[in-house]
């Protein structure tokens, strides 16, 4: 299959996940309905993205030699990590470690991260200039020193939710 430019910024779905699919609900659609964001170009400098106060954020970080590799949705508030929960069967029925915890990340972590000077990088970023892919690193394939991110879903909260 072959997508024009016209795709570029936009996700791909699984159409069974969508609200009302056959399989909306079911564990394989936790992570929501976006399997990837297709980069668009690349924003030069740094990413200048704000983060509201309080937010929940759905990650798979799937590259790297940390503890923090997975699905997870993320509660932020403060620009603190208040709530973490693996999504999906990474875990199983187990608890997750004290490590991934203690090294789960925020949003802006994220895009500290990336605007790091002197580091290869790939960004995508959402209409509203949200971030939704992020990797860092020269080649994903030497995964000791590449992070990689997609962003399922972003959800900023009022001050009264």
């Amino acid at each position: 299959m072959q997508l024009g430019p016209d795709a570029l910024g936009k996700d791909l779905v699984d159409a069974a996940c969508l609200d009302g699919a056959e399989a909306a609900g079911t564990a394989p659609c936790d992570p929501g309905p976006a399997r990837w964001h297709l980069p668009s170009p690349e924003p030069a400098g740094r990413i200048d993205w704000a983060a509201p106060d309080t937010y929940t954020f759905q990650v798979t970080s799937m590259c790297g030699q940390r503890a923090f590799l997975g699905t997870f949705e993320i509660d932020v508030a403060g620009g603190e990590v208040t709530a973490l929960e693996p999504l999906g069967d990474r875990f199983g029925e187990s608890t997750m470690s004290e490590a991934v915890v203690e090294s789960a990340m925020t949003l802006e972590d994220i895009v500290e991260e990336a605007n790091r000077g002197g580091v290869a990088r790939r960004v995508a970023l959402d209409a509203e200039g949200t971030p939704r892919y992020v990797s860092i690193g020269r080649d994903p394939a030497q995964s000791d020193s590449t992070s990689c991110y997609f962003i399922h879903e972003f959800i900023p909260h009022t001050t009264n939710e």
